[in-house]
């Protein structure tokens, strides 16, 4: 979404985000680029599958959903169904 060109309010309001939140992650993207936005946990707590997480950089890539109703975050009901 920065990439976009987008601001942080606006991100902020895309995903439901505090403004805050929104500002910490830019300045962190700035500074250091997707990177920078990884998570630094260890192991692997993803909530997302492999193929989830690749379908989800599809959807940011091609633009947000229009609603939230477009993705679904059960996997039992597949991702994006």
């Amino acid at each position: 979404m920065f990439e976009q060109g987008m601001r942080p309010v606006r991100v902020a309001e895309a995903l439901g985000v505090t403004r805050q939140a929104a500002g910490l992650w830019h300045r962190a993207w700035r500074e250091g680029g997707v990177e920078a936005l990884r998570s630094k946990g260890t192991g692997n707590n993803a909530y997302l599958s492999d193929e989830q997480e690749e379908e989800l950089q599809g959807l940011l890539k091609a633009g947000r959903p229009r609603s939230a109703g477009m993705i679904s975050l059960d996997p039992s009901a597949g991702f994006g169904r």
